[in-house]
């Protein structure tokens, strides 16, 4: 339709939000069909499955582009991503310089609003990765069924007809990995199952977890491999698993699969461990976690290195999924011997009202003894258990870090690789790893590494 006033052609169609999809990918020459395209979707984990991914798929031979939580990247460029997914017309624009600048594999993390609101539209996968389905983003999708129905949307509506699925089935049949692996095989997609057990298609078998990273033998029809990963934590070897069984559907040998997970050092603010270059006789690391099932997996893999103390610095952001709040407090106070509660990015809310509702997770937790309140200086210095509000995160990880002792183990949750936090509606500097690092640095300083509570 022509208007005859001003000549606008104007074009009447169903679903603006498919449309401007459609029309993006044509505007652009539709780039994604010179390459592989893989999505990953999932509650945890994309992110890191993404960067191994990437590392064994670059180990092949394949020049890869990303586009992920922390960045947009492919060989000699990398772009600070703002949204997991995003629109369209950024999509498209990305993936025509990806095109032009030769990657032949491209990875998207793919997240549930983005498959809610067809910000994807147009694209079809050769391969789908499927991680875990755990509490997150009910403030939006207001139940789980919905959740996970807009988490298929990716494998129904998305994936090409001689298209791939890969899913990580954990738990009992009623989990929701095995459940999509039961609707996607009844519905006649090739899928691949990914897991512990001997009826997966990809298995991890002889498991070994250590400070220093992990291991296990990774069992799949074409044979089996010894995996080591810098990564540690048994929730990572499930990310390291779905990744090496991608590979294999994509073509990349066991020897890739060797290579390009062990050439992995760490993957911004996933577990990521922080140092200043001396030596510290606790560790610090940094985590993205912020919900309740990724804190629980955080603090339970690191209690497996057995610490003398497991230590939690944690928030919760603000105009999001208020449920979940007494539930992250209620599993850090569980499986951590001090918990600090903090502010994360509350956003257009009271950081003291968000930590009042974590604080009534705390108080329900009944582990080997009920929590109580108490000072953190308090607990750092005479080894108490025990839970304390600081609502300055620069002072809660400083008082932490300074009172920490030998064999402590420090987990710092939430933020991971952002560098702000976003309060009133207004965005200010804040990078957990750099306040930490700055810490341990005053810590080091104060007593050149010497002995006691200073070494």
């Amino acid at each position: 339709d022509i208007n005859a006033g001003n000549g606008v052609v104007i074009v009447e169609v169903e679903d603006s939000r498919r449309a401007l999809g459609i029309m993006a990918r044509n505007f652009y020459g539709c780039p994604d069909a010179a390459m592989t395209t893989v999505a990953i979707t999932g509650t945890n984990g994309k992110t890191t499955t993404s960067y191994l991914l990437e590392s064994i798929l670059a180990a092949s031979g394949r020049s890869v582009g990303v586009m992920g939580t922390v960045s947009r990247r492919w060989p000699g460029e990398e772009i600070r991503a703002r949204l997991t997914t995003p629109g369209p017309l950024e999509i498209y624009a990305m993936l025509a310089r990806m095109r032009d600048a030769g990657v032949t594999h491209m990875l998207m993390e793919v997240s549930s609003h983005a498959l809610d609101q067809d910000r994807i539209a147009g694209m079809r996968f050769d391969a789908a990765l499927f991680t875990n389905l755990s509490r997150d983003h009910l403030d939006y999708h207001h139940d789980m069924e919905t959740y996970y129905q807009a988490k298929k949307r990716l494998f129904r509506d998305y994936l090409k007809e001689d298209g791939v699925a890969v899913v990580f089935r954990e738990g009992d049949e009623a989990a929701a990995g095995a459940r999509l692996l039961r609707e996607l095989a009844t519905a006649g997609i090739k899928v691949f199952g990914c897991g512990y057990d001997v009826v997966d298609d990809f298995r991890i078998t002889a498991v070994r977890l250590g400070a220093d990273g992990s291991s296990f033998v990774f069992v799949g029809p074409s044979g089996e491999t010894g995996i080591r990963s810098a990564l540690t934590g048994d929730f990572n070897l499930a990310n390291q698993a779905l990744a090496a069984a991608a590979a294999v559907a994509l073509g990349a040998g066991l020897d890739h699969i060797r290579q390009g997970t062990g050439a992995l050092a760490a993957v911004p603010g996933r577990l990521e461990r922080v140092e200043n270059g001396h030596e510290h006789d606790f560790a610090v690391y940094v985590d993205y976690a912020h919900t309740p099932d990724a804190i629980r997996r955080v603090l339970v893999s690191l209690r497996a290195l057995e610490p003398r103390r497991l230590v939690v610095v944690f928030g919760c952001g603000g105009d999001r999924d208020q449920g979940k709040r007494t539930l992250m407090g209620e599993d850090a106070a569980r499986f951590a011997d001090v918990v600090v509660v903090t502010s994360d990015n509350p956003r257009g809310e009271k950081p003291a009202v968000i930590a009042a509702e974590v604080e009534i997770g705390i108080k329900m937790a009944v582990g080997p003894g009920r929590m109580t309140r108490r000072k953190i200086v308090e607990m750092m210095r005479n080894g108490t258990r025990g839970y304390d509000i600081i609502l300055s995160r620069e002072e809660a990880i400083a008082v932490v870090i300074a009172g920490a002792g030998s064999g402590d183990i420090i987990v710092i949750c939430g933020k991971g690789h952002e560098d702000y936090q976003e309060e009133g509606g207004r965005r200010k500097w804040f990078d957990d790893r750099v306040v930490a690092r700055r810490c341990l640095e005053e810590r080091w300083a104060a007593g050149h590494g010497a002995g006691g509570a200073a070494g």
